[in-house]
């Protein structure tokens, strides 16, 4: 039997799983947002960094091995997430009054983990994504302010081979989820539009 230790705990751990689904299996709550299982690891939010051995690393991309000490609970875990956190939060849409998400229980992932880790909204100054909902192909509606980038719609539809599929277009703090070729999100999402709108941590993707 593989077996690590995940803050002070040994816990069994499959071979091929990562630190992440390792801890996941025994109970232990590393949060995600970038993460969708489908997809494997994206490693764009830097949301679920871990202690391995000392060395600080996404939990997500991580082989378990046999002897590792994880540390997933510490003072300056919880700094190294909210830090990741205030990066998000720092260009997303700033009414949240307005999201239909206040009315869904539990709340958008991105808001509850902000909340949780006290991440403080303006440390990164940057300008605020404007309020837009967009009505694409399909019965999709697009929310481009509320998108973190997390990628797992981009990966969603390659691994589906949707005929165009999404890509990210830009650099740096101008990155943004398109279709190729400027054409709708709607079009790049002809068969896995509902799973895209499961696996949305913001609930910028949404069906009619």
């Amino acid at each position: 039997m593989n077996t690590l230790t995940l803050d002070g705990k040994i816990i069994a751990f499959e071979p091929g799983q990562t630190v992440l689904e390792a801890a996941r299996a025994a109970g232990a709550d590393i949060p995600t947002l970038c993460y969708w299982e489908a997809c494997g690891p994206q490693t764009t939010c830097m949301v679920c960094v871990v202690k391995v051995n000392g060395k600080t690393v996404p939990a997500c991309a991580t082989a378990a091995e046999p002897g590792s000490v994880v540390e997933s609970a510490t003072p300056e875990i919880f700094t190294a997430r909210r830090t990741a956190l205030e990066l998000l939060v720092s260009d997303h849409v700033s009414d949240c009054r307005r999201c239909k998400c206040q009315k869904t229980e539990g709340k958008c992932a991105l808001q509850r983990l902000a909340q949780a880790y006290q991440a403080r909204p303006g440390r990164y100054r940057c300008a605020r994504r404007e309020f837009r909902r967009e009505t694409q192909p399909g019965g999709v509606t697009f929310e481009p302010g509320k998108c973190i980038r997390c990628g797992i719609c981009v990966r969603l539809t390659e691994q589906a081979q949707e005929p165009l599929g999404l890509t990210f277009v830009g650099r740096g703090f101008d990155v943004r989820v398109s279709a190729p070729f400027d054409e709708a999100i709607g079009r790049g999402l002809q068969k896995v539009a509902a799973e895209c709108v499961r696996a949305c941590p913001t609930g910028a993707l949404s069906l009619s």
